[in-house]
């Protein structure tokens, strides 16, 4: 999260929660896609947000039913 408003502080001279939407997808996106593992800038962020991608889903995916909010 730190690199996060790191890179929105050097971009757009705000936090990552204070900038505006667009903005957020633009740091986002240059570390969700898999072409962003071969961007020495972003290799790192790219793994990590990979990994907590992975966990994410597969939280949600073996999850019981009545776990998940919203589900009726």
């Amino acid at each position: 999260l730190a690199w996060l408003d790191q890179t929105a502080l050097a971009r757009f001279d705000v936090n990552f929660v204070q900038a505006t939407p667009a903005q957020q997808l633009a740091i986002i996106e240059d570390i969700a896609y898999e072409s962003a593992e071969s961007d020495l800038r972003y290799v790192y962020m790219a793994k990590v947000f990979d990994g907590i991608r992975t966990l994410t889903v597969t939280a949600y995916s073996t999850s019981a039913p009545s776990a998940v909010v919203g589900s009726a």
